[in-house]
């Protein structure tokens, strides 16, 4: 904890640095250094990186989120959008202020029409790439969606015109490659007790330590 004294000089800091960047017309204007401050420069490092200028650059990434709906046989439900090639989960993006969990939710009953109780957290996946840049993905456990769930989907025929139950072994023949790894690597997390799986591209990061250890790893 500080004393005051040096509570009052970081407080005399702060105002100096304020004052700097709102000279008349928003122009920087010098000031006069106050104890301990460095005269000649009209900006102040930014807090805690003791760089001038500003931060340096953060990602941003967008982010979505979906579930993974299964019947008694395994399958997992997928949705036919209208909007693009190829099938993909109940989910899509996170709006601003939204958790995770929230735009999860909101998705599965806008694409599907259904509100079921949705579990833990499957797995995030970071992927990247030139068009879609930097991005986040939430998989859910939508868990066994017993008949009557069933019953009572319905697509909305704006953005989702099919669903249907698709075995694990043959997502690959309807999902983009990345996304059909990340449904497998998600659905492999179910029942396991150890939380929730951290991927990269689809690819359980740090990679499964046996594969490691015979160089079959990714």
């Amino acid at each position: 904890m500080g004393t005051r004294a040096g509570s009052a000089e970081s407080a005399r800091g702060a105002e100096s640095a304020r004052r700097a960047e709102d000279g008349p017309g928003g122009r920087p204007v010098e000031v006069a250094a106050g104890p301990g401050e460095v005269t000649g420069s009209t900006h102040a490092p930014a807090a805690g990186n003791g760089i001038l200028g500003g931060a340096p650059p953060m990602a941003r990434p967008r982010a979505a989120a979906g579930a993974l709906f299964f019947d008694e046989e395994g399958r997992v439900l997928l949705v036919e959008p209208s909007y693009k090639p190829g099938w993909d989960i109940p989910g899509g993006f996170i709006e601003p202020g939204e958790s995770p969990y929230a735009a999860c939710v909101r998705e599965v009953e806008e694409e599907i029409g259904i509100v079921p109780p949705i579990g833990p957290l499957l797995a995030v996946d970071w992927a990247s790439d030139e068009i879609a840049g930097d991005m986040l993905l939430f998989v859910f456990d939508g868990g066994l969606l017993p008949e009557p769930w069933r019953e009572r989907i319905r697509v909305d025929m704006d953005e989702i015109i099919n669903c249907a139950f698709t075995p694990i072994s043959e997502v690959d023949d309807v999902l983009p490659v990345m996304h059909a790894r990340r449904v497998r690597a998600a659905a492999e997390r179910r029942g396991q007790g150890d939380g929730a799986g951290y991927l990269e591209r689809g690819y359980l990061v740090p990679s499964d330590p046996a594969l490691a250890a015979d160089g079959s790893g990714e």
